[in-house]
C-alpha cells in the first residue's frame, strides 16, 4: 500500500519546503535589484498568479490520480515513445541539479560553521579550498539521503513540519530587526514602489523564469508528492498556501537585504559574492552581528535542504514506483552517485584548475556549465513537454476532474461564467506552453 501524508498541513509544509530554496532568498532579491526593483516583483506576482497556479495543479493532480510519480504517471497515462522521454529527461535534470545544489547547500554548511566560531572567510577562498568544498558537499548530501530514507511520514513530513516553521520564525525575526535599521525605509521602497517604465521584455524572461524555477515546477517535484495526497484533500487550496508561503519567503528576504544594503550603502553586485561576502561583513557591523550572521546561514542551510530533499524524492520515489528494491537500499545507492558527481563541481570553484576552467556553451566551469544546460535549459524544455503532453496528447479532463475531487468550486462558475475547471484547461492547453517558448526564444535564440 502507497504511504500517504499524515495530514494536510503535512503536505502543504513539505510541498513549500519543494519549493522554498536558495533561489528565494538569494536569486530573488539579487534579480529585484538587478531588474528595476518592484517593477520586477510586480511582474514576478504576476507571473505565479498566470502560471503557478494551473500548474502546480496540474502536477499534484497527476501525481494524484495517478498515485505514481512522474515517470510510472506518464505510462500510466498512455503517453508515446517521445513524451516518456519527458520523465527519464526530469529524472536526470533532477540528479544533476541534486550534484552541483550540493556544493552551493554544502557552502551554507560551512559558513553556518564558521558562523558558530564567529570566524569569517572570504568567499574566494572558501570556494576554492577543497577542504572546505568537498566535506560541507558530502555532508549535505548525507542529510538529505538520512532524512528521505525514512520514508514520507516518518522522514519527509517530519522534518518538513519541524524545518519550514523555523525557517519563517528566522526570516520574520530578521526581518524586523533589519526594517529598525537607519535608512530602512529606502529599503522598502525600493522594494514596493513601482516604475513602470522599468518593465521590459527582459525583466518578463527574467520574472517568469524566477516563478518558473522557485516553484520548482515541470520536472516532477510536485507529480511525486502529489501521489502520497489523500482524495479527500483540496488541491486548489492546497496550492494556494504553497504558493503564498513560497512568496513570503521572497518578500520576507527582500525585507532582510534591501533596508540592510541600503542602511549600509552597498549594492548586490553579485548574487553569490553578495549573499556569502557582503552580508557576512554587514552582520558583523551590526549589534548582535554574531547572533544575525548564524540565524542567516541557519535559514540558508534550511531553504537549502529542503529543496535538497525534494530534487532526491523525485529520483527515489520514481524508482521504487518501478523495482522493488527497498526505499532504503535506493537513497543509499544514488547518494553514492550523487556524491560523486558533485565532486567536481566542489572542485570547480577554484580548487582545481581544468574544473573550473573548462568551457562548454559559452560557460565556464564545470558547475556553471551544469547549472546553465540541466538547471536553466533543460528544465524549461522539461517543463514545456510537461505541459504539452497533460494538455495535448491525453484527456486534460481527466486532470481537471481529479483537481475537483476535494474542491467542489473547482467546476462551478465563478466569474462571468468561467470557472477554474476552464481556466486551468485553457492554461495548460495555451498559456503555459507560449509563455515558456516566449521565455525560451527571449533567452537562448
Amino acid at each position: 500500500m502507497r504511504e500517504n501524508f499524515s495530514s494536510k498541513l503535512g503536505f502543504i509544509l513539505t510541498a513549500a519546503g519543494s519549493a522554498v530554496g536558495l533561489g528565494n532568498i538569494c536569486r530573488f532579491p539579487y534579480g529585484v535589484n538587478e531588474n528595476g526593483g518592484a517593477a520586477f516583483l510586480l511582474v514576478y506576482l504576476f507571473c505565479v498568479i498566470i502560471i503557478g497556479f494551473p500548474f502546480m495543479w496540474l502536477e499534484i493532480g497527476l501525481g494524484r490520480m495517478t498515485g505514481k510519480g512522474m515517470s510510472a504517471a506518464f505510462e500510466k497515462t498512455g503517453a508515446n515513445w517521445f513524451f516518456k522521454l519527458n520523465p527519464l529527461l526530469a529524472l536526470i535534470i533532477s540528479f544533476i541539479i541534486l550534484s552541483y545544489y550540493s556544493v552551493i547547500a554544502g557552502w551554507c554548511l560551512g559558513y553556518l560553521g564558521l558562523s558558530l566560531v564567529d570566524k569569517h572567510e572570504d568567499f574566494g577562498n572558501f570556494v576554492s579550498n577543497a577542504n572546505y568544498t568537498v566535506p560541507s558537499a558530502l555532508a549535505f548530501i548525507l542529510l538529505v539521503v538520512w532524512i528521505v530514507r525514512s520514508g514520507v511520514k516518518a522522514g519527509i513530513e517530519r522534518a518538513s513540519k519541524i524545518m519550514m516553521p523555523l525557517l519563517f520564525v528566522i526570516l520574520i525575526g530578521m526581518a524586523i530587526y533589519s526594517l529598525s535599521l537607519p535608512n530602512a525605509y529606502k529599503g522598502v521602497e525600493f522594494l514596493f514602489h513601482v516604475d513602470f517604465s522599468k518593465i521590459t521584455p527582459n525583466l518578463l524572461v527574467s520574472a517568469f523564469g524566477q516563478a518558473l524555477f522557485s516553484l520548482s515546477l515541470g520536472i516532477g517535484g510536485l507529480t511525486i508528492y502529489g501521489s502520497y495526497l489523500s482524495k479527500k484533500d483540496n488541491i486548489v487550496s492546497i496550492s494556494f498556501w504553497v504558493i503564498l508561503m513560497d512568496t513570503l519567503v521572497a518578500l520576507l528576504a527582500g525585507l532582510i537585504i534591501f533596508p540592510a544594503v541600503f542602511s549600509f550603502g552597498i549594492s548586490p553586485k553579485s548574487e553569490l559574492a553578495f549573499t556569502f561576502n557582503v552580508l557576512p561583513e554587514i552582520f558583523s557591523s551590526m549589534p548582535y552581528g554574531y547572533v544575525l550572521s548564524v540565524l542567516f546561514f541557519l535559514l540558508l542551510a534550511l531553504a537549502a535542504l529542503t529543496s535538497g530533499i525534494s530534487f532526491f524524492e523525485i529520483l527515489v520515489g520514481n524508482i521504487t514506483d518501478k523495482s522493488q528494491i527497498s526505499r532504503k537500499k535506493v537513497s543509499y545507492l544514488l547518494g553514492i552517485f550523487v556524491a560523486l558527481l558533485a565532486i567536481p563541481s566542489a572542485l570547480s570553484t577554484g580548487a582545481n584548475a581544468w574544473f573550473s576552467s573548462v568551457s562548454l556553451f559559452g560557460k565556464s566551469g564545470f558547475l556553471d556549465i551544469l547549472d546553465h544546460t540541466f538547471g536553466t535549459v533543460l528544465f524549461i524544455v522539461s517543463a514545456a513537454m510537461t505541459s504539452i503532453y497533460v494538455g495535448w496528447f491525453m484527456p486534460t479532463k481527466e486532470v481537471a476532474e481529479e483537481i475537483s475531487v476535494g474542491c467542489s468550486m473547482f467546476a462551478k462558475p465563478l466569474f462571468l461564467g468561467v470557472s477554474l475547471y476552464k481556466v486551468f484547461i485553457f492554461s495548460v492547453k495555451f498559456i503555459i506552453p507560449i509563455l515558456i517558448a516566449f521565455v525560451f526564444a527571449q533567452k537562448f535564440l
